[in-house]
């Protein structure tokens, strides 16, 4: 979602700031920025790797790079433009290396932080990146708090902002998640041999343009990617400006190596590196939240305005990191009123269930907001209802809570002689399990449902109604 031009730089996509409490029910509020928003930016450094002597070192804007790793040069094939930077490598029996591959070395670019130009209260930056093998851990830029680049094989920015007693709030980590990175652990499409999953960025050697921003104006702080188009989000307080700056000098590729030896280290993987200080960024701030309700979790949140809004998808975890979607709740589309939205989770896990808001622009563009949890408890472990009723359309389904992950249901249907006339097993999850059985054979009449779970046995009436 950038422009070519910094000072331009457009994110269509939404901004959200979180503002979480921990009650009774485990409602977490958010503060969620649903706008088509543009971002003023001054640039204070720009490396384009253009350089007709292929020195890496040299700005396009701001001061040049004062030192480099001994190999790194800027190398053709750059992203759209004449060259990027690239690590570079030491072969076998040369500069001390004794790997067959060889052994590459990191970009190690650090450039001079005269007069603090680097100090700014709302830092926003954006780089040309592909990935081709994996590259574990590696920061497109790092100083003081703040670091940006690759961290566990996920896009992942680090920063603190001002916590208004003269210091700095711990530092936030947070990793981008596009849904489209989301893949299965097994099976999937696959990437360069090698399926991602949990959000890791792709093996695939495509150029993508990613950016970072902290705004102390709504303390928001966004990652975005333009491929797939996607914006996350993690949120300060509004007016704190970005903290913990000092003299040092800012690196650029440190630790950076594209991930491997050979041609993976000599060709060109960053380019077009940008950095700068936001000058405004207009928000509408409201609120995602999430609340048990009986047995289900009803999700709740508002938009003020929306702008090219397709609509919104809703995912759950039990452990913030493998998600499943849920549902689809559809937008407003274009809005200047609030417009407030509502999903419920019939079936959610015992414990701890964490959900995740992704809104969807019209041009399929995404963003991801940080996730709310809901502690769910009730007790009991059986058979809760039957529905309809009576069943009229082929099909009954069960609702059943199990305390036992992946404990096994008998169902069995008899007539009121006790003659039987189907069964079915099912697999069940902790907590709220909804199970559909297939009843179109059944006669109109009365039948027994019995159901077992190997410690209890419990039986319910019900009418078919309507079949034949």
């Amino acid at each position: 979602m950038l422009s070519e031009s910094f000072k331009t730089l457009k994110l269509a996509d939404t901004v959200i700031g979180v503002l979480s409490r921990n009650m009774k029910q485990t409602i977490l509020f958010a503060i969620l920025v649903l706008f088509l928003h543009k971002i003023d930016a001054q640039v204070i450094s720009q490396f384009d790797f253009d350089d007709p002597a292929f020195d890496e070192k040299i700005a396009t804007i701001g001061p040049n790079a004062i030192s480099s790793g001994s190999l790194a040069n800027a190398r053709a094939t750059g992203n759209g433009t004449p060259q990027g930077c690239a690590a570079g490598v030491n072969p076998f029996g040369s500069g001390g290396c004794f790997t067959a591959a060889g052994c590459p070395q990191n970009i190690n670019m650090v450039v001079p932080n005269t007069g603090n130009i680097f100090n700014v209260p709302s830092p926003t930056m954006t780089i040309d990146y592909r990935r081709a093998t994996r590259e574990i851990d590696g920061w497109f830029w790092l100083k003081d708090q703040l670091a940006f680049g690759v961290r566990f094989s996920k896009l992942t920015a680090r920063y603190a902002y001002d916590n208004g007693a003269g210091g700095c709030v711990p530092q936030i980590e947070f990793a981008a998640f596009p849904p489209a990175w989301n893949w299965p652990v097994n099976g999937g499409w696959i990437w360069g041999g090698t399926a991602p999953v949990n959000g890791e960025m792709p093996l695939d050697n495509v150029w993508r343009t990613v950016s970072f921003t902290y705004d102390q104006t709504s303390g928001v702080a966004s990652m975005s990617i333009n491929n797939p188009a996607h914006t996350e989000y993690s949120n300060g307080v509004a007016g704190r400006a970005f903290c913990g700056w000092t003299n040092a000098n800012m690196g650029m590729g440190p630790n950076m190596d594209n991930g491997g030896s050979g041609a993976n280290s000599t060709q060109s993987f960053l380019d077009n590196a940008r950095y700068g200080n936001v000058a405004t960024l207009p928000v509408v701030l409201e609120y995602f939240r999430g609340d048990q309700n009986g047995l289900g979790v009803d999700l709740t949140w508002k938009t003020r305005s929306e702008q090219q809004n397709m609509g919104f998808i809703l995912y759950r975890s039990t452990d913030a990191d493998h998600w499943v979607e849920m549902g689809r709740v559809d937008g407003q589309i274009t809005s200047e009123e609030d417009q407030a939205y509502h999903y419920r989770d019939e079936t959610p896990f015992r414990g701890l269930n964490f959900y995740r808001l992704v809104q969807v622009d019209m041009n399929g563009a995404t963003a991801g907001f940080p996730a709310v949890n809901v502690n769910v408890e009730y007790e009991g472990s059986n058979l809760l209802a039957i529905s309809p009723v009576p069943a009229t359309a082929g099909l009954l389904q069960l609702t059943f809570d199990s305390e036992v992950e992946g404990a096994d249901l008998a169902v069995e249907i008899f007539n009121l002689s006790g003659q039987p006339h189907l069964s079915e097993k099912f697999q069940l999850h902790s907590g709220i399990n909804q199970l559909d059985l297939d009843i179109s054979l059944l006669s109109d009449g009365l039948y027994l449902a019995k159901v077992s779970n190997g410690k209890s046995t419990q039986t319910k009436l019900f009418t078919v109604l309507g079949n034949r």
